[in-house]
């Protein structure tokens, strides 16, 4: 057995402890920020554009986030630093690297992206996030592969990779065929307008976890959907219902009545500043 299959192994092993530990089934997707304030790790967010994360032990644990990060870069950052405290690795600083000069491989780092996938992306969960919606994963199209990742929580060549290469969920020919989609064009095929922002697609299926979004970005909802809209600005509509754009920090409200669901929505600052918990709250005008 190689070194990088044991590894996968007890990250897979470590993340399945942490989901029980936090009570939290292997079914569920979950808001790894929200599961560090559960466990009592401080984690805080700072407009740095050189970082990624990092994680600092003291007296106290401490992740640190760059703000500058699309969503699902966060999330995976995150619980890429949460697997350096699961694992004992000690103080880490992970720097922005380019294409050009990659870190060579070390073992804790792999280790530690191995858990934060197996942390975000459980098996069950993904299966699940397709099958509820009746989409067959092998055959799966890229608006559906970005709809899940959305709902995961997850970037979409994150959940493309970790679905190939970890869980064996897709084939090589799929994975390929997926890649050459990228974000950005299925960002205007569904907003029908370029949108450099996050771009989220909320349905039934999201069960209690709430929708996290940064002002500017664009949240599409089924037709039938109504917002309290304190937060959020009706934009337009579109094949798939209803646009909005994030405006203002702080929580609002989806509800469908007739699909029986409903959904908080949680919007922070862009390139926020601060501890994570509270990224949604209103700001307070001093006026």
């Amino acid at each position: 057995m190689s070194t990088k299959v044991k590894l996968a192994r007890k990250a897979h092993r470590a993340a399945i402890q942490e989901r029980r530990r936090a009570k939290i089934g292997p079914a569920s997707s979950i808001c790894v920020c929200d599961l560090m304030y559960h466990f009592g790790i401080e984690v805080r967010f700072q407009n740095i554009s050189s970082m990624e994360g990092l994680y600092y032990n003291d007296e106290n644990p401490l992740i640190l986030l760059s703000s500058c990060r699309p969503r699902g870069r966060l999330a995976f950052t995150c619980a890429h630093e949460y697997g350096h405290h699961v694992f004992a690795h000690g103080n880490r600083i992970d720097e922005v690297i380019d294409s050009v000069s990659k870190k060579q491989w070390d073992p804790d780092e792999f280790l530690a992206d191995c858990f934060a996938g197996f942390l975000l992306m459980p098996k069950l969960a993904v299966c699940k996030a397709f099958t509820s919606r009746g989409w067959k994963i092998d055959e799966c199209t890229p608006e559906q592969t970005f709809a899940v990742s959305g709902h995961i929580g997850v970037g979409y060549q994150s959940l493309l990779t970790h679905m190939y290469r970890s869980l064996g969920l897709i084939s090589s020919r799929s994975f390929q065929r997926l890649s050459r989609v990228s974000p950005k064009i299925l960002k205007s095929a569904i907003a029908g307008v370029e949108h450099s922002g996050e771009l989220i697609l909320l349905d039934k299926y999201w069960g209690e976890k709430p929708v996290d979004l940064c002002v500017g970005d664009i949240l599409v909802v089924p037709s039938q959907t109504i917002l309290e809209a304190t937060r959020m600005e009706f934009i337009a509509t579109c094949p798939h219902g209803l646009l909005y754009r994030a405006v203002a920090q702080g929580i609002d409200r989806a509800q469908n009545e007739a699909e029986r669901w409903a959904s908080h929505i949680r919007v922070s600052r862009l390139h926020f500043e601060g501890l994570a918990q509270y990224r949604h709250f209103p700001e307070v005008d001093h006026e």
